[in-house]
């Protein structure tokens, strides 16, 4: 028996709808999503994606982007689709050499009372305004240039066309399509298979937030330590 040569199974947007469709019992299998369900699938399907985001880290949504850093800046403004800015950074020189640069608080950057100092920006903080822009800030003046290094976390990618993939990787596919399934069930009235449908996602969720979560080493200890 012949084994398949690729391993990039992937589902896209109105696939995912008419599969979640029919397992709300609202279409029959082999047939495809009409335009009704296709537009409550798409709006339901954002939200889900949107609401996913509050509930921890996506890794897919995590990229490592660098920004150029001249003498006397204070900082920069990260990207339109930044969300956050991870806790540590590199900052590199004209050598390629990277020193450690860390995330400090609100209450410490304005703590700090002069900002106008020229020193190498080793510490920096991050302010998310009511616009929806990231700025990275120094307490000091950069005594140099230097490539700032940092983690982007960013926004999901819409599901804004019915071709399109999801900005997600392929071991969320099925409580994605199970939450969405959920949806069309609540929509149709069927609160029972709606309630089943929630309980066969969950653990599902679980496990797969759980791999998306950076995990350290970790020591017990007994007794004093």
């Amino acid at each position: 028996m012949a084994v398949s040569t690729t391993a990039t199974f992937d589902m896209q947007r109105d696939q995912i709808i008419s599969q979640a469709a029919s397992l709300a019992r609202q279409l029959h299998d082999g047939h495809t999503a009409d335009a009704d369900q296709i537009a409550f699938g798409a709006r339901a399907l954002q939200l889900i994606i949107l609401d996913l985001q509050k509930e921890g880290l996506i890794v897919r949504a995590v990229e490592r982007v660098s920004k150029a850093v001249a003498a006397n800046d204070t900082g920069f403004t990260a990207d339109a689709d930044t969300v956050d800015v991870g806790p540590v950074a590199n900052l590199r020189d004209s050598s390629n050499v990277d020193s450690e640069a860390t995330r400090i608080s609100r209450d410490d950057y304005f703590r700090r009372s002069s900002k106008t100092t020229i020193a190498r920006p080793l510490e920096f903080y991050v302010e998310k305004t009511s616009a929806g822009t990231v700025t990275v800030n120094f307490p000091v003046k950069s005594d140099a240039a230097y490539t700032f290094i940092y983690q982007k976390y960013r926004k999901l990618r819409d599901t804004d066309t019915g071709n399109v993939t999801l900005d997600l990787e392929p071991k969320w596919l099925k409580t994605i399509t199970y939450l969405l399934a959920h949806e069309f069930a609540v929509k149709a009235g069927m609160l029972n298979h709606a309630a089943y449908l929630m309980k066969v996602v969950n653990p599902d969720k679980d496990k797969a937030m759980l791999d998306e979560t950076e995990r350290g080493r970790i020591r017990f200890c007994v007794g004093d330590y």
